[in-house]
């Protein structure tokens, strides 16, 4: 079902563009300024700032322009207007250009909402430093238009002032515009169908953000929920989709995040949750959200009012979107009303009438740009031509399908996600190492230090007993400290061993995921193909190894040599498989993972749990996770 209206509506207002990146980047980028410019706001005064500037000299002149945009004012509009109206004869002496002032009033006017004067001085700045190596003068400047152009959707032009602003990024200490670089790059690279690449970036700019940063936080969250709703990753898109509303209430979010939020829920099967983002959207829209809005709200509610087989409902709203989007001339809407109708009657197995509103929608499709239309609008063709029998259609309806999607999503593999999310932990794990062993020193060092003072001490009491007591303390400290070492390298192969394990776990999740999105695709293509494909299931299904717990078993035993020998020590009749299960226990994986690693069902993982306890012995009030853990 497409829940989706016109590119330029839909991604600007409901995938998180929804609370559109410029008041992203205006919640985060104007924290500082806002900090500086903590007096009360004034009114601007265009004739008296006029009467000072032109009494200046040319340097005198940049100082005061420093000085206008440093000031909190509450008439915004007037002193944008004396700006641009004093801009063109500031610029003409480029002779006479103080470059720390030039960077100060970058800085200053820089801000989300892209200003005009942000704009002239920014452009001003770019050229008059093209030919010079100072990069620090280029970062704000190469920011504001980035943002600018990002506003306009033109996202070459994005790209272009994106990449000045990475070459200054080493020259500038500002997370502020990493973060705007991250987050600019990921839009374009939605914008360009790189999702996958898209949300890396993502991920990047959420680094960024600081802690006490909420608003951030949830714009940017919310637009990995976009990402991952779009790359049909449910439970992804949900994740973030609560995390957003641990933030902010339903109540205080967009229509268009409400709208968002209720395909998400819906597309996971929360239809509670659903329901009540889609009804809190349609009563927003009434309260005066527009007319757009009160249609998409419609239309959403009409396909999840299908999806829960509330038919009547759904022609009911469906109808109500139609009637907006004739009032109004939004064409697209009609289109994608018209599509969302034949899916409704192929839900009710009317084909004919399917076939007709797609044969209406066929005729009108190529006037509108939208990839992700044709994709919904061909899989929808071949579903409903290969119900009727004509199998010809079906089959070329199948192959554009194909086809459009391979282009749209383009040909990165669904892994560089995984192994980006793997990267970023092995380098988090390595962090917390290095921060660990520079803790470990300085503890060192000050036990260190507590020893020598008291040797000092001891020494002017007794000689003898100083010599003694100091051999005794660095025989100690050695002990505790290859006691320590010893820990820590078992905690450490420990956590490899789980990592190790965890990623054998996404390649197994994978292969089932794989295997499950298989079984989707041999039901939606020609009946004709499903031979085809089953004999591919079971080859498939042939080729399995057991490599995986192979390595496990030999990396487990070489980090717990005596493990177990202690198992069949206590329980002497546990089978092989049995105590492979133990391992995997002592490592805190959880009974779901066990099952995927050892290929078993999760009801054939329990019962091996059952016969353990009995072989240990074990009484219904101990636990077997930490009995496992102590041994």
């Amino acid at each position: 079902m497409i829940n989706k209206f016109p590119k330029w509506i839909y991604d600007r207002k409901l995938i998180f563009s929804i609370v559109h990146i410029n008041s992203l980047l205006f919640l985060y980028g104007c924290q500082e300024s806002i900090k500086e410019k903590s007096q009360a706001p004034i009114t601007f005064n265009a004739s008296s700032a006029q009467t000072q500037y032109d009494s200046k000299t040319s340097i005198e002149k940049w100082d005061y322009i420093l000085k206008i945009v440093s000031t909190q004012f509450n008439n915004q509009n007037e002193i944008d207007e004396w700006l641009v109206k004093n801009s063109a004869n500031l610029f003409s002496k480029t002779q006479q250009v103080p470059l720390n002032q030039l960077k100060s009033i970058n800085y200053e006017l820089y801000n989300a909402k892209v200003s005009k004067p942000a704009f002239l001085f920014a452009e001003f700045t770019l050229n008059y430093s093209k030919n010079k190596k100072d990069y620090s003068l280029k970062g704000y400047p190469a920011a504001t238009i980035s943002n600018y152009y990002q506003d306009l959707k033109m996202f070459d032009s994005v790209n272009k002032y994106n990449l000045i602003l990475k070459k200054a990024l080493p020259f500038v200490d500002s997370s502020r515009l990493e973060l705007i670089y991250y987050t600019n790059n990921a839009n374009s690279l939605k914008e360009q169908g790189e999702l996958f690449e898209s949300a890396v970036n993502y991920h990047k700019a959420l680094d960024l953000i600081q802690k006490n940063d909420s608003l951030t936080t949830f714009t940017l969250i919310t637009n990995l929920s976009s990402i991952y709703y779009e790359l049909n990753y449910p439970d992804k898109a949900k994740f973030f989709i609560d995390s957003a509303k641990s933030i902010i209430s339903f109540n205080n979010w967009t229509v268009e995040a409400l709208n968002h939020a209720g395909l998400v829920y819906s597309k996971s099967k929360d239809f509670s949750l659903a329901k009540k983002c889609f009804l809190l959207a349609i009563k927003k829209s009434n309260n005066g959200a527009g007319q757009i809005s009160l249609a998409q709200s419609y239309s959403n509610y009409a396909n999840f009012n299908r999806k829960i087989k509330n038919f009547t409902a759904a022609f009911d709203y469906m109808s109500k979107s139609d009637a907006i989007c004739q009032k109004i001339g939004l064409d697209f809407g009609i289109l994608i009303n018209r599509i969302n109708r034949a899916e409704l009657y192929y839900d009710l197995s009317n084909n004919d009438l399917a076939a007709r509103e797609l044969e209406t929608v066929s005729k009108d499709l190529a006037t509108f740009s939208s990839p992700k239309i044709e994709i919904d609008f061909y899989k929808l063709s071949y579903r409903i031509s290969d119900a009727i029998g004509n199998e010809n259609l079906a089959n070329s309806m199948y192959r554009k399908y194909v086809e459009k999607e391979k282009v749209f999503f383009g040909d990165i593999p669904r892994s560089i996600l995984a192994e980006w999310e793997l990267a970023s932990e092995n380098e988090k794990i390595t962090k917390d190492r290095f921060t660990f062993n520079l803790l470990k020193e300085q503890q060192s060092k000050e036990n260190y230090i507590i020893v020598l003072i008291a040797a000092f001490l001891v020494f002017l009491s007794i000689t003898i007993l100083l010599a003694r007591n100091r051999k005794f303390v660095i025989e100690r400290e050695k002990e505790k400290q290859d006691k320590q070492r010893i820990e820590f390298d078992l905690e450490l192969k420990s956590k490899q061993l789980v990592s190790e394990s965890l990623k054998n776990l996404t390649i197994q999740n994978t292969k089932e995921e794989l295997f499950h999105q298989l079984d989707e695709i041999i039901q939606e293509i020609p009946k004709s193909h499903h031979v085809k494909f089953d004999s591919l299931k079971r080859t498939l299904k042939f080729y399995k190894s057991s490599s995986i717990l192979d390595e496990f078993e030999t990396r487990f035993t070489g980090v717990y040599e005596a493990y177990y020998g202690k198992l069949k020590n206590l329980a002497p009749e546990l089978t092989p498989n049995e105590l492979r299960i133990c391992a995997l226990m002592r490592l805190n994986i959880s009974t779901k993972e066990i099952a995927l690693l050892t290929n078993r069902t999760i009801g054939t993982v329990d019962n091996t749990r059952s016969s353990i306890r009995k072989k240990l012995k074990m009484d219904e009030e101990t636990n077997l996770q930490e009995f496992l853990l102590n041994i």
